[in-house]
């Protein structure tokens, strides 16, 4: 992983690991949460290169009913996104999948197979806030039997998964499930909770990709905090974290 040189307080010398890959984040204007529009969407990618950024796989949410994004629209706003950054002379490799809302349509486009993947074979899913899908077990080994490796959207946000021991998260791990941590959860910009276990599945070496999930200017924000953070550093030390192996 590359090394960052920088001077702390004291002027002395330090080194901190450099993350050249998001893949996690909402910049395509006006489909979803995110930016809404292209001149937010360049204000934000511009944060992220500052940031250390070389490349960016945004993934607009799909969300029947609320977010009904097809390939066609996210290709669509990629494109302008591509032609708005050339324009602005903006030095950044800019790539689209989607986050998937664990539900029926996400159920049947896996059986169609017309998932939006990054590098072309992770599934960026999530899952309902106050439940647990009964059938999520069979959808991971739905995935998996397919060569697509499911990857689960900020796992610590779940708090039903907070069990002693952490118990649901191994058992997702043992079915090939990896877990990607939102930048912001170990600063505790979520809740108190997420922050607490965002910080053991960090000392577990469980977590396999870091996202900004990016919606704003605040998250982009309190991402220049959370680059400091002792978890966030200690996590871009381990060895399991796949960010610039997507580079």
């Amino acid at each position: 992983m590359k090394i960052l040189s920088w001077f702390n307080r004291n002027n002395s010398v330090s080194t901190k690991p450099l993350l050249n890959v998001d893949i996690h984040s909402h910049l395509i204007p006006g489909i979803d949460d995110g930016a809404q529009s292209i001149d937010e969407s360049l204000r934000l990618i511009r944060g992220l290169c500052d940031l250390g950024y070389k490349k960016i796989i945004t993934t607009p949410h799909v969300m029947l009913g609320t977010y009904n994004n097809t390939p066609e629209i996210i290709y669509n706003g990629l494109q302008k996104i591509r032609e708005a950054i050339k324009s602005s002379g903006i030095q950044v490799e800019v790539e689209a999948a989607a986050e998937y809302y664990f539900d029926d349509h996400f159920i049947k486009q896996i059986s169609d197979q017309k998932l939006l993947l990054f590098s072309d074979k992770y599934v960026l899913f999530e899952l309902p806030v106050m439940f647990k899908p009964p059938q999520l077990e069979d959808v991971i080994f739905e995935i998996t039997t397919r060569n697509l490796i499911p990857v689960l959207a900020h796992p610590e946000r779940y708090l039903y998964m907070h069990t002693k021991g952490l118990d649901a998260y191994e058992k997702l791990k043992n079915r090939g499930v990896l877990l990607q941590l939102n930048l912001l959860s170990p600063i505790g910009y979520y809740s108190k909770p997420i922050q607490n276990v965002s910080k053991q599945l960090i000392k577990y070496g469980w977590i396999d990709l870091l996202g900004s999930d990016m919606h704003n200017e605040k998250h982009l924000h309190f991402s220049k905090r959370a680059l400091e953070d002792k978890h966030i550093i200690e996590l871009l030390n381990q060895p399991q974290l796949l960010n610039n192996k997507l580079i």
